[in-house]
């Protein structure tokens, strides 16, 4: 098989985008707005539809997770002091 088959990125629509993340397609379009995700690089609109960028969107969902965790722990050590 090609190699470049593997190296390509994988595009989703809303409807996957929300069933993989589990956010609803309003909350996936209000993102857009507030542009919590960036245009060319979380997401692309070839045409009307709106495709994601799934390695990008996985990026952003991992750094999200570290914060909250680096925001726990902080909470955490200032209460022990």
């Amino acid at each position: 098989m090609d190699d470049s088959v593997y190296s390509m990125e994988e595009y989703v629509s809303v409807a996957e985008l929300s069933r993989r993340t589990g956010l609803s397609a309003q909350s996936i379009y209000n993102m857009i707005s507030t542009r919590t995700f960036v245009k060319g690089l979380h997401y692309f609109k070839p045409t009307r539809k709106v495709l994601f960028s799934w390695p990008a969107i996985k990026g952003w969902i991992e750094s999200k997770e570290v914060i909250k965790i680096e925001s726990a722990s902080e909470s955490r050590s200032r209460i022990i002091i």
